[in-house]
């Protein structure tokens, strides 16, 4: 045998080594097990949805969190060759593609449902929505730094550090973010990080981006009227961007937490921290705002629902304070805040209950 097919055999026996280890975390089920997979996959798809949960946790706390890592970083140069080649079902098994198909299928429903209903709520009961949302994120940064091994006083200064970038860079947010094809392949790339982080917020992330109802709404265009226009390129784009941020992410994220674990995720847990800011369920409009609706009711008053309408989703012109007078929608929103809480550490329960149980 000659060096370089010495070479080849060796590098051969590495990926297989490499495969045989992320396959450990495969598992073998039934047509019934799979369709537990695709609930799943619908509360990951919800999760990935609101502002608030990541679906990351909810594959953390479904327990299936580690086989959807391996499925993801099974996708390399070995998944390529094995489908160049025509070895579709040693493709198949390599990527674990049952479940990722399974699992797919649940969160495309979760998405493709409440892309129509979410960006209504936002606008008709800001308050009580946002609320929920808060919630949610509060209770979900207490499972991130719970998770952190090491609370030393150099991850709190981590943690210190992120939550005032975030802070800053919310307030930093231009009123009206780009919307071309560039952009939104950006956004599709930085949202998908919480499909595969727990505790962080994909649809989140769009809030910060500015691109939160604008892809909701394509994407909703796209699933009433079905027909190829505008709105098929923007979600087609950014379903690209989360694609190539889902295979580059998922191998950035198992380097960082193999070297830096407790510091990255002090960094992430003070990014939600600051980042609060962009969702305080208590927010009144101010002067600009004012203005803009006088403005409609004096000149463009046959367009005044339109222009508000707009206005109040890209949250402009809205400043955060605590109310002296507590409306109904108030009130629900305080309400909510409590329920997202609670909804998470729900969650959380169930999935300590599930690991004593494994363990």
């Amino acid at each position: 045998m000659s060096s370089s097919q010495e070479a080849q055999a060796t590098q051969d026996e590495a990926t297989q080594g490499e495969a045989h280890a992320e396959s450990r975390f495969y598992q073998e089920r039934s047509v019934p097990g799979y369709a537990g997979v695709t609930l799943r996959g619908i509360l990951m798809g919800g999760a990935d949805v609101i502002p608030g949960v990541s679906g990351g946790t909810m594959a953390l706390i479904m327990g299936i969190y580690r086989e959807l890592i391996a499925s993801i970083r099974a996708f390399d140069i070995r998944a390529l060759r094995l489908i160049l080649t025509g070895q579709l079902r040693a493709f198949s098994k390599h990527i674990n593609l049952p479940f990722l198909v399974a699992l797919l299928l649940g969160i495309g429903v979760a998405i493709g449902s409440l892309s129509r209903l979410l960006p209504k709520l936002l606008y008709t009961y800001p308050a009580p929505t946002k609320g929920l949302f808060f919630g949610l994120i509060l209770a979900s940064i207490w499972h991130v730094w719970r998770t952190i091994d090491d609370h030393g006083a150099g991850t709190v200064i981590m943690a210190i550090l992120g939550t005032a970038g975030a802070y800053y860079f919310v307030g930093l947010i231009p009123v009206q973010t780009p919307e071309n094809m560039g952009f939104i392949f950006l956004c599709g790339f930085i949202a998908i990080c919480a499909m595969i982080l727990p505790g962080l917020s994909g649809a989140f992330l769009l809030l910060l981006l500015g691109k939160y109802s604008f892809i909701l709404e394509s994407l909703s265009h796209v699933l009433h009227h079905r027909k190829v226009d505008h709105n098929l390129l923007v979600v087609f784009v950014f379903i690209l961007g989360c694609i190539c941020g889902l295979l580059a992410f998922s191998r950035l994220l198992n380097w960082l937490l193999d070297r830096y674990q407790s510091a990255t995720l002090a960094v992430l847990t003070g990014l939600m921290v600051g980042s609060l800011r962009k969702i305080w369920p208590f927010q009144k409009g101010s002067g600009d705002l004012e203005t803009a609706q006088s403005l409609s009711d004096q000149f463009f008053w046959p367009f005044r629902e339109d222009i508000l309408f707009a206005i109040k989703k890209k949250g402009l012109f809205l400043q955060n304070y605590w109310p002296n007078q507590w409306s109904s929608q108030f009130i629900l929103a305080a309400v909510l805040v409590v329920v997202g809480i609670l909804f998470v550490l729900t969650l959380d329960y169930i999935a300590n209950k599930h690991q004593a149980k494994t363990s």
